[in-house]
């Protein structure tokens, strides 16, 4: 096989680059969330009052967004990611050098 050289495909670095960032950029959001979320001290979660016993409806309701955000953020991160993903490989695809195969009846007898 034969190397080309070829220019590298300017835009599609500049696309990878910039899903990339769109993916590292989520990443960053879904963690920022996820900090805001979990660092809410459990008795405002629960809304438990001064002198008053725990309601079991309030704190199954807060157990359920607790579980619910959890698994948004889960989804967030996922998603997040797979994005970055392809913006690496776009990017390293658009930095590759192809390969031409070399036709089969055009070999050099004097290389063999």
């Amino acid at each position: 096989m034969k190397h080309v050289r070829m220019r590298p495909d300017w835009v599609g670095q500049l696309i990878g680059l910039v899903v990339f960032l769109v993916g590292i950029g989520g990443l960053v959001i879904t963690f920022k969330l996820a900090y805001d979320y979990f660092s809410i001290p459990p008795d405002q979660v629960i809304s438990t009052k001064d002198g008053k016993g725990l309601d079991i409806g309030k704190a199954g309701a807060s157990l359920m967004t607790v579980v619910w955000r959890a698994v948004m953020l889960l989804l967030m991160v996922v998603a997040s990611a797979v994005i970055a993903n392809r913006g690496i490989r776009l990017y390293l695809a658009s930095r590759e050098t192809p390969r031409i195969p070399e036709p089969h009846g055009s070999e050099n007898p004097a290389e063999a």
